[in-house]
């Protein structure tokens, strides 16, 4: 864990009983205080370790969530190497959202 680390996403559910939830906070804020880059957490009210292994609506939005993130930070590495980041938006825009809901809001695109 560096001030170099790339964009992270970490999604971790409140009721997972393998690696805990805590923990996942530690990790974050501890991310959050080294890097040079944008950390989103998106908190799973009552999520299962390897919640996504048995088809849901849940698993649905948080695919479309880990899709617009690496939409964002593709778009971002993009525009840095052609030297505009203008209008380059952060992922906690919407990772905000989705903790507060226990859910990432479909993409306007996909």
């Amino acid at each position: 864990m560096n001030a170099d680390a790339p964009p992270f996403l970490v999604v971790h559910g409140t009721g997972d009983s393998l690696a805990t939830f805590d923990g996942a906070v530690d990790f974050v804020d501890a991310l959050r205080d080294v890097s040079h880059e944008p950390v989103a957490f998106v908190a799973l009210r009552g999520a299962q370790h390897a919640f996504e292994i048995f088809h849901s609506l849940r698993t649905d939005y948080m695919v479309r969530g880990v899709e617009r993130f690496l939409t964002w930070a593709n778009d971002r590495y993009r525009a840095e190497s052609r030297g505009d980041l203008n209008g380059s938006s952060s992922p906690e825009e919407w990772s905000e959202e989705a903790a507060a809901t226990g859910r990432v809001a479909a993409s306007d695109s996909a």
